[in-house]
């Protein structure tokens, strides 16, 4: 009799926990962003060299959970990959990705036996016109050459039509005949990948922390996706502003998948007229961020940036990022603020 009492409790006991459960759903997965701030990272507009290279390992290390910069790196890159450091360089020499923080992984990428001969810097503006040279034993410094920089098979088909102009593969030129110029626009449902991103396998992303008056934040999502595609204007433009496109975009095998680090610059931090530079709505912030989860980031960027328009009068571009909500319900990372924890440095 009291075993069976006692069998009869535990059904009820199991019963009860199992019918919790399926009224319950799992707690979603906190997203970790690492970040370092310090004045002393920038001297006006010029960054400290020396101290933006060490916090960029600290961060990197962070991120890892390893406690050499060798182990973070090599925790992520082998020497059989072939890894591209996506810059964002539309700002010119003003706002793009600081030299330092690529220093920092190239540094890194060496150290977890990668060679340079299997690393290029790239981003579709030219990475020279914002400082980065080629040099003898170093990585490649790419740009996307306009027609055949991107690859015809590596097509992109979307329910979202886009005007094409001169560089878009599709493109056909008019020529010199006055009365050719006159035909209809030329549009199309497709678009390509560059074919320096179908090359690697590996992406460090390292995007510049921007405002965006199109889609409300040109943060890690956008940096990998819309400069490596032709006919991208589609995908930014009003009233879709991106959502859910740059989320495609982004989950597409040649993009996110190979992400295997985000580092958010904002040593400079523009929150108007991004991503190309516009000095009045520029400040030297001194802080980098960086995490696995681009959505996390971006979100986070996107508050702080949001905050600055609210002081300086601009209108709110929030609205034009709902694309990182859609990436958050496609499982691409967290948005909500209470599912991201910030960590400063690393501790």
């Amino acid at each position: 009799m009291g075993r069976l009492f006692i069998c009869l409790i535990l059904c009820f006991c199991l019963g009860g926990a199992l019918c919790l459960g399926a009224g319950q759903t799992a707690a979603p997965e906190r997203s970790r962003v690492f970040y370092g701030s310090d004045p002393g990272l920038m001297n006006g507009f010029v960054p400290n060299a020396a101290a933006v290279e060490a916090l960029t390992d600290r961060l990197v290390m962070a991120v890892t959970g390893q406690k050499s910069v060798a182990g973070a790196w090599g925790s992520m890159v082998g020497p059989g990959d072939h890894v591209g450091i996506k810059i964002a360089a539309a700002g010119g020499r003003d706002f793009s990705t600081h030299a330092p923080i690529v220093d920092a992984v190239l540094r890194g990428l060496t150290e977890a036996g990668v060679p340079m001969s299997q690393v290029v810097i790239w981003d579709r503006t030219d990475p020279e016109e914002a400082g980065y040279r080629v040099a003898p034993g170093g990585p490649g410094v790419r740009h996307i050459d306009p027609f055949t920089g991107y690859d015809p098979k590596a097509m992109v088909t979307m329910p979202s039509v886009g005007r094409l102009i001169w560089g878009d593969v599709a493109f056909k030129p008019r020529g010199p005949d006055p009365l050719a110029r006159v035909q209809r626009e030329q549009y199309s449902a497709q678009s390509h990948w560059s074919r320096l991103i179908c090359g690697l396998n590996k992406i460090i992303n390292i995007p510049v922390m921007s405002a965006s008056e199109d889609c409300g934040v040109a943060g890690c999502i956008y940096n990998v996706t819309v400069p490596n595609v032709d006919n991208w204007r589609r995908f930014v433009n009003p009233p879709e502003c991106g959502d859910p496109y740059l989320c495609e975009l982004y989950s597409d095998p040649h993009a996110g998948p190979k992400v295997v680090l985000n580092i958010m610059d904002g040593l400079m931090a523009q929150f108007g007229g991004g991503p190309e530079w516009h000095p009045g709505y520029s400040w030297s912030y001194a802080t980098l961020y960086a995490g696995r989860d681009p959505v996390a980031i971006d979100a986070t960027a996107l508050r702080l940036l949001e905050g600055w328009r609210k002081t300086a009068k601009l209108p709110p571009v929030t609205e034009r990022a709902k694309y990182l909500q859609t990436a958050a319900a496609m499982g691409l990372g967290s948005y909500q603020e209470d599912q991201i924890d910030l960590v400063k440095e690393g501790r």
